[in-house]
């Protein structure tokens, strides 16, 4: 994994300049009061910090960084993830290809067939030896890292997906209100949960496997989080209950902190909220993003969240602390209109930016600590 980033030193006109707050060293200079606007946060009486006992990060200033640029070749970007050990990503999007490249030069790994239509989700098997990617008919097609070949085939979903952290099974959305738990060698379904879901937007596992989180797409943007084991619905986390009151809509992506206690969950509106898992409590909300926050990821550490949205063509990416809600920085991805981004950390705690143009183009970002 590099140390420092590897991006191009010359830009040209096909690739926006980016302007980028990486993140915190143990340096504390002053923040620019203009890179960054005012952030709207509830903290809540009882939560308590993920990383009680470090040192809080602080925000620094924002440096100017241009990303990797690589051609694509599944059409339009639908659909970008990054692999478990940082140094892979996979696209897919309309032509029904799921391609594998590496983050250093954009190189093709190797290419998955077999998908019925366009790409909606990809997910990573946390020991990297499987992959999957649904599609908007409803397929979801399970593949072996090795040798490319399909494992199994589902369909029915609605597009949400997250591997256990086993990796021996899958959690796909349905699109008859139920979320299924699936085994990842023939596709048999091991488990199904239930509690008023109407379209799961994204789900996440904890660390442990205990709990599984969803967004949910109806009236109330719920957050819903269930135990693994038995199915049963632990908690129901009505957003209303946040500083605004969300009509109907699309919810956004959802992530549990690495220990599992906080819930970070976006909004078709752009908000973004951290509650507490074992009581529902409201820890913060974030209220930068514009756009429904597509993107949540927390740092290895637990300390920081980086959220991402599309701004409707036009991305950002912000960095929050996770122990107070303040903000440590952004970064504007330029002028280019996007198709897809996420934001994602890396095992070595590095911080990865992958975005999809409609020239079915690929730029990436990273940033290291």
């Amino acid at each position: 994994m590099p140390t420092a980033l590897t991006a191009p030193t010359e830009a040209t006109s096909a690739i926006p300049t980016t302007t980028a707050a990486p993140l915190p060293t143990s340096a504390t200079p002053e923040p620019s009061p203009t890179t960054e606007p005012a952030l709207t946060a509830t903290p809540a009486a009882t939560a308590t910090p993920t990383t009680a006992a470090a040192a809080p990060v602080e925000p620094i200033g924002a440096v100017t960084l241009t990303p990797r640029s690589f051609a694509s070749e599944v059409g339009e970007i639908a659909a970008l993830e990054l692999a478990p050990d940082g140094y892979s990503f996979a696209i897919a999007g309309s032509n029904g290809s799921v391609q594998l490249r590496q983050t250093s030069d954009g190189g093709l790994i190797q290419s998955f067939a077999g998908l019925s239509g366009t790409a909606n989700q990809i997910a990573f098997a946390p020991d990297g030896q499987t992959i999957a990617a649904s599609a908007t008919d409803g397929m979801v097609q399970i593949w072996r890292m090795t040798d490319s070949e399909p494992i199994a085939t589902l369909s029915g979903a609605s597009g949400a997906l997250a591997f256990a952290p086993d990796g021996q099974t899958l959690a796909v959305g349905e699109d008859d209100f139920r979320i299924r738990l699936s085994n990842v060698s023939d596709g048999s379904v091991v488990q199904t949960f239930e509690g008023n879901v109407l379209l799961a937007q994204d789900l996440a596992f904890s660390s442990d496997g205990q709990t599984l989180a969803a967004s949910d797409s109806d009236e109330y943007h719920s957050v819903l989080i269930w135990q693994v084991s038995d199915g049963i619905l632990l908690q129901t986390i009505d957003r209303r209950t946040s500083d605004h009151n969300p009509a109907a809509g699309s919810s956004g992506a959802v992530a549990l902190s690495p220990d599992g206690q906080i819930l970070a969950a976006g909004d078709q509106w752009g908000f973004a909220n951290l509650w507490g898992v074992s009581d529902g409590s409201l820890i913060a909300t974030f209220t930068e993003h514009t756009d429904i926050v597509t993107s949540l990821d927390f740092s290895p550490d637990g300390q920081t969240l980086a959220s991402a949205a599309p701004e409707y063509g036009a991305p950002t990416v912000h960095l929050w602390r996770v122990s107070d809600g303040e903000p440590l920085g952004a970064l504007d991805l330029g002028a280019e209109v996007y198709s897809a981004v996420q934001a994602r950390y890396a095992p070595d705690g590095s911080l990865r930016v992958i975005a999809g143009l409609y020239t079915e183009t690929v730029l990436l970002w990273e940033f290291t600590q």
